[in-house]
């Protein structure tokens, strides 16, 4: 028998089986197994032929029979993949509550070669609703179910579950976290699978979760291995991968490419009428401008960016913004208009949701303070980013802190000045774990 029959040949006998009210149990017997019975129904390979036909025998099935009822199975299943599609086509775009409701109204269960699916499917659910619990049980057991089902490799459903974790991870603020569940979702995925965008989508996550960590050699390694096949990609991956390396190029001081990078994305977005990416991707150009000291394009794009604010799904993402204008002004020695736009990026900030920019807005805050010599002020909000960053274990935002309150305390107290260098350097050193020989070729 080829494999691709063993796998229908289980699909039908699982069926039968459940048709008759008949348990794993009570087909066993001396001869076969209830393990063997369960790895016949899944379509693991390697089962020896003759405990297919023993069991068949047993559900008093021959053969014969077989193309019928394999006829009839696939009918049935075209029919529930089409409604699971159609399901996935909606969620994001309508009450996710009545899409669950749906779900649980198709009444599989977890020995059903399409569970997989429907876990996925929910966790997909919950994370469009933000219930971040809810969402990763329901891809937990996505995975584990896909383990199960030889068939669900072909639907790629434990590589976008990973996914779709990361995502979670990420928007609680665990990038570490998110970083493992995107190379996760990168070596799960199977090329001659579905779901062929979810490659490109969890290597564009990846490489901005590198870029949000400051490792930004590894950011670049990343980009470099996708970005040729740019042009495969769904809109969103691809637009995600362009904000990322106009990120990575400012950083690096490729000022000129970053440019380039934006403003093809913007084109791009615009043509897609992606609200959100459009949003970022002028946010990040401002970034640029403001960095080759360009204040003038730099606030256009800044308030370009604001303005595009108010259709965002999430506001979350106002506050870098808001905190990056107030950076543009401070430099400019515009401090009136400074602390406005940093009051308001700290009165949107929500550290529970996006605890990076909060943390960011709080020091950019602080640096506002110091410049007007109030050092108090100044102290109350770098501690307040190193609580933040401390709670989501971001080290090198922690790192960031502690350099700016020994800075306020190098003058006040020896002793507090000493115990903050001595966390900085603890911070420093585990940032730099794991670095070997090849990181030289960074500075040499």
């Amino acid at each position: 028998m080829k494999e691709i029959d063993v796998i229908q040949i289980g699909d039908v006998i699982r069926k039968v089986r459940k048709n008759k009210n008949l348990r794993l149990e009570d087909l066993a017997d001396e001869n076969i197994s209830p393990a063997t019975v369960s790895n016949i129904e899944r379509g693991v390979p390697h089962v020896s032929p003759d405990k297919i036909m023993y069991l068949l025998d047993k559900l008093g099935l021959t053969l014969e029979q077989i193309p019928q009822l394999l006829e009839s199975e696939t009918h049935r299943d075209n029919k529930l993949l089409i409604r699971l599609m159609a399901i996935e086509s909606s969620i994001g775009y309508g009450d996710s509550r009545e899409l669950l409701t749906e779900l649980d109204d198709l009444n599989i269960g977890d020995d059903h070669k399409f569970a997989p699916t429907v876990h996925y499917l929910k966790g997909k659910c919950h994370v469009a609703d933000e219930n971040w619990k809810k969402a990763e049980k329901a891809l937990y057991n996505a995975i584990r179910l896909a383990n199960q089902y030889k068939t669900e490799e072909k639907y790629n459903i434990e590589a976008a579950a990973f996914c779709e974790l990361s995502v979670c991870s990420y928007r609680q603020n665990h990038l570490e976290q998110a970083l493992q569940f995107a190379e996760s979702a990168l070596k799960t995925f199977t090329e001659e699978g579905e779901r062929t965008q979810i490659k490109y989508i969890a290597a564009a996550n990846k490489a901005a979760y590198l870029e949000r960590l400051g490792r930004l050699g590894e950011a670049m390694k990343v980009m470099e291995d996708v970005w040729s096949q740019i042009e495969h990609m769904d809109s969103t991956a691809a637009l995600r991968l362009r904000e990322t390396k106009v990120n990575i190029l400012r950083k690096i001081k490729m000022y000129d490419e970053a440019v380039k990078v934006a403003l093809e994305g913007i084109e791009k977005a615009q043509l897609n009428q992606h609200i959100d990416q459009l949003f970022d991707l002028w946010s990040s150009l401002g970034s640029v401008y403001s960095a080759k000291g360009d204040w003038s394009c730099a606030e256009s794009c800044f308030k370009t960016a604001l303005k595009l604010g108010r259709y965002v799904r999430s506001k979350n993402v106002l506050v870098t913004t808001y905190t990056k204008l107030g950076l543009l002004y401070m430099h400019q020695d515009l401090l009136e208009k400074a602390h406005d736009a940093l009051s308001t990026a700290i009165r949107l900030s929500d550290r529970s949701s996006d605890a990076i920019s909060t943390t960011a807005a709080c020091l950019v805050m602080g640096d506002y303070h110091l410049k007007r010599g109030n050092t108090e002020e100044a102290a109350h909000f770098f501690s307040q980013s190193l609580d933040i960053s401390r709670k989501y274990q971001n080290k090198f935002l922690q790192q960031k802190a502690l350099f700016r309150l020994a800075k306020v305390a190098r003058n006040k107290s020896q002793e507090d000045f000493l115990i903050l260098l001595e966390n900085m350097y603890e911070i420093t050193a585990d940032l730099e774990a794991g670095h070997n020989e090849e990181d030289y070729g960074e500075i040499m």
